[in-house]
């Protein structure tokens, strides 16, 4: 989110910070739209504006990114569609002077069980496992996490009486 960055592992914030912005959203199909968002911004060395489209194509949503984030063209694009009985979800952003991409996979099992997987590349990212990175860091849009690579997998199961 280029308007709203937020770091995942900082799970004990109760609400998500906001943004003074402004969104115009057209809606023209099934699934589909064109989105305009512009925040406000005291000079124009902090402007962020951008433009998104998704798409339904092919049983897959697209999206299609383009914009300003504080004086760096800022280009991106995801889809999320399945592959097979599994999830298949991705999105990628260049920042001009960076590069973040992801990939994830899930899959629900006929007794329930839930199997996530993902992977994050971020070009601004350390090399160094250092965990205190994880609290050392910048957050921004263009760095959303401390490492260069990050893989995250989960299982979940419902317990109930």
């Amino acid at each position: 989110d280029v308007f709203n960055a937020f770091s995942f592992t900082d799970f004990d914030y109760e609400e998500r910070p906001g943004s003074d912005a402004l969104r115009v959203r057209y809606f023209t199909g099934f699934a589909s739209s064109v989105e305009i968002a512009v925040k406000a911004a005291d000079s124009w060395e902090n402007f962020t504006g951008a433009t998104l489209v998704r798409l339904h194509r092919w049983d897959y949503d697209f999206q299609i990114l383009a914009g300003m984030v504080e004086k760096q063209l800022t280009l991106g694009g995801g889809w999320a569609g399945n592959l097979g009985n599994a999830g298949f979800k991705g999105e990628f952003t260049w920042f001009g002077d960076s590069f973040a991409a992801t990939l994830a996979a899930d899959y629900l099992t006929a007794g329930s069980l839930y199997l996530h997987g993902g992977f994050l590349y971020n070009s601004n990212g350390s090399t160094d496992t250092n965990i205190l990175n994880l609290f050392d860091f910048e957050l921004s849009a263009s760095n959303l996490y401390p490492y260069k690579y990050s893989l995250l997998t989960q299982a979940s199961y419902p317990f109930t009486p």
